[in-house]
């Protein structure tokens, strides 16, 4: 899955150069605003290379969520892999309301549809980013950042030792230069039998970046995956990121990961690749 293509569909062309088209519809609710209150995750991106609701859900089994809510005041935010994007809208009718985003001091005022059950956003006529009604999400359940002062990196408290099967500790520094330091730190299986290997990432730099995987590149014991991590990290701060290789993917879990090799790719704000780092591990008996 192309991560930063998503990336770049969500954050750049869709908050930043695309036009939202709207499509009317009869509601028989008296009230115009009602229908819309609420959570709405993202189900699907319709048209040519759009994205399916498979690999929606699959993204958002790794964390990677997108979705609206649309509060009762007027004003709400819509959520982009844990960035968050206020914004404030008025209704139109009893099928569309007006939402105002502001992303990068550009200011977009447009329709969002209600059809169906859902709601939707038309880009440039033939792509929709359509949302179906969910449950309001937890922040509280988001890895934890911190300032690299203070030594190792926080816990993720959302994951208790229960969770985490046939551990091993790595402890290893992969790069480390004026703009990142990126430190292997163990692998496990989880609750779902999925392989994962946790890294603590430090942005070294005075601008914000992404980590994340760089497609096309990872092999474990020469078998071509596609394992998945996609980290936020803003400058001076560290994160811990989670390396996920599927149960199905890799034909089982850390038993397969044998000899690791591929690459992160690292950008700015801008979308701008900074550095190329890569990861080859052993896994000795």
């Amino acid at each position: 899955m192309k991560h930063k293509g998503m990336i770049s569909l969500l954050l750049g062309t869709l908050l930043l150069c695309f036009v939202l088209v709207g499509c009317g519809g009869k509601n028989s609710s008296a009230d115009a605003a009602s229908a819309f209150i609420g959570t709405w995750d993202l189900y699907e991106i319709t048209g040519d290379d759009g994205t399916s609701h498979e690999d929606i859900k699959s993204m958002n089994e790794f964390g990677l969520e997108t979705y609206l809510e649309i509060e009762k005041d007027g004003k709400g935010t819509f959520n982009v892999f844990g960035e968050e994007i206020s914004l404030t809208w008025k209704a139109k009718n009893s099928t569309q309301i007006e939402v105002t985003m502001e992303y990068d001091g550009e200011k977009q005022t447009e329709p969002l549809t209600l059809k169906d059950g859902k709601v939707s956003f038309s880009v440039e006529g033939e792509k929709a980013m359509v949302f179906e009604k969910g449950k309001k999400h937890d922040r509280s359940d988001k890895p934890a950042s911190g300032s690299e002062k203070g030594g190792a990196a926080a816990p993720d408290s959302s994951k208790g030792d229960d969770d985490e099967k046939n551990v091993k500790e790595i402890n290893s520094v992969v790069a480390d230069d004026d703009t990142v330091k990126i430190e292997a730190i163990k692998m496990y299986d989880d609750t779902f039998g999925d392989a994962i290997i946790e890294f603590k990432v430090t942005n070294k730099s005075d601008k914000n970046l992404v980590i994340s995987c760089s497609y096309g590149s990872w092999s474990v014991d020469g078998k071509m995956v596609d394992p998945s991590m996609y980290e936020n990290i803003k400058a001076g701060t560290y994160t811990d990121g989670a390396l996920y290789f599927t149960k199905d993917n890799l034909g089982g879990g850390t038993e397969k990961l044998v000899n690791i090799d591929g690459k992160f790719e690292v950008t700015d704000d801008d979308y701008n690749t900074v550095g190329t780092y890569e990861f080859k591990y052993e896994q000795k008996g």
